[in-house]
């Protein structure tokens, strides 16, 4: 299933089982891909209903529900286009009589 034609590739971060000195898990980052993404910002009605903030440029993904885009958190980023982007709120699953069907993500452009 598609819903347009970009790629996002997430970021992800996965823990060890090791420790550092001060008790913090040691993790390895690693990029997942998620294609067949639609990626737009919203509009300036949308984000102030959304987040009553229209200073913010925040964007909406929708993505097939691929493992990645489901499993995103308000912590992590991805990348499209080359420029990254700060997930906000997680990936929001939709879902029908048959499972999910697609992942809606609002995301957040910080100036590099």
């Amino acid at each position: 299933m598609s819903f347009g034609s970009q790629t996002l590739a997430f970021t992800v971060e996965e823990g060890t089982g090791d420790f550092d000195n001060n008790g913090i898990e040691i993790v390895t980052t690693t990029t997942a891909s998620v294609s067949g993404c639609h990626h737009e910002p919203l509009s300036a009605a949308e984000a102030a209903e959304a987040y009553g903030n229209v200073s913010r440029q925040v964007w909406r993904a929708t993505c097939p529900p691929d493992a990645a885009a489901t499993a995103a958190k308000s912590t992590g980023t991805f990348t499209e286009g080359g420029k990254t982007f700060h997930i906000i709120g997680g990936g929001q699953p939709q879902r029908d009589f048959s499972g999910p069907f697609l992942v809606t993500i609002d995301s957040e452009l910080f100036p590099e």
